[in-house]
């Protein structure tokens, strides 16, 4: 540290990015108040959120133990892994570039549900 000569307005040991925030963004700010409806729609998408994180950590313990058996079965869980992994990227990426998806929230919405359908059909599968 450089003791009494850092002027910085910032903790920790390395300075901020620079031009941060850049000076033509303009500033976060609420532009419609949160009504009831649309406090359920977050509180929802949160819930839904929160159940496939803890979906998706039940599945990565599955297919883990699985995969410590080794042969056959272990290699055709891996190449499987890879291979869903990169259709739910195509199938979200679709999604997001059809236009369909309007706000941040339709698009992390858009995100649990593909990501979800996948969580799901594993955890049956595997357990």
């Amino acid at each position: 540290m450089c003791g009494a000569a850092n002027h910085h307005s910032f903790s920790g040991p390395f300075p901020p990015p620079t031009g941060y925030p850049p000076a033509h963004a303009p500033p976060i700010t609420r532009t419609q108040p949160m009504t009831p409806r649309s406090a359920a729609q977050f509180t929802r998408l949160w819930l839904d959120s929160a159940l496939l994180m803890g979906e998706a950590a039940a599945v990565v313990s599955l297919r883990t133990f699985a995969m410590m058996q080794g042969g056959p079965k272990a290699k055709r869980e891996a190449d499987r892994m890879v291979t869903e992994k990169v259709a739910a990227g195509v199938e979200l990426a679709t999604t997001l570039a059809s236009g369909r998806v309007r706000t941040p929230q339709g698009a992390a919405r858009a995100a649990v549900r593909v990501a979800g359908k996948r969580v799901r059909a594993n955890r049956k599968r595997l357990g």
